[in-house]
Formats: structure tokens, sequence, C-alpha cells
């Protein structure tokens, strides 16, 4: 079960070299549709390379990593700001 506990004090704002604003934070567990369309669009080698897996992950794979127990784990996002 997550912790209660966002670690809100990582959240850091940050502009691209392009100029694109991007904040980067820990995942939640409302990111799961937007991190689920983030893998599905992964080409098949860099899906590889980034989960470190030859197939895309289950729904249920997908939900235990949007859903981070902050004691234990930490998992970051940059979705633009």
């Amino acid at each position: 079960m997550p912790a209660l506990d966002y670690p809100s004090h990582l959240v850091e704002d940050w502009q691209l070299r392009d100029g694109t604003a991007v904040r980067i934070r820990p995942i939640r567990a409302d990111d799961l549709a937007m991190h689920a369309a983030f893998v599905a669009g992964l080409s098949n080698e860099t899906g590889y390379r980034r989960l470190l897996s030859p197939r895309k992950p289950q729904p249920d794979e997908l939900w235990r990593m949007t859903h981070i127990d902050y004691d234990r784990e930490l998992a970051l996002n940059a979705p633009e700001a």
C-alpha cells in the first residue's frame, strides 16, 4: 500500500534547452493513464532499454509502477508543466 506522505520536497520545475517547461516530480497513482500511454508509445527497442524487458508491461505492472511506497522506493516523471 502506498505511503501517505507524498515527497513534495522533491518537486522541481525545469526548462529544457528548447524552452519546454517540465516539472520533475515523484510519480503519483493518478499518473497511471499518462504512464500507460507513455509506455505504449515506446518502440520495442526503447521499451527494452527503459524497462529491461522485451515485452510491454501488463496492467497490473503499470499499476505497480505508479502506486509507490515512498518509504521504500521512488519513481520520478517529468510531464510538461
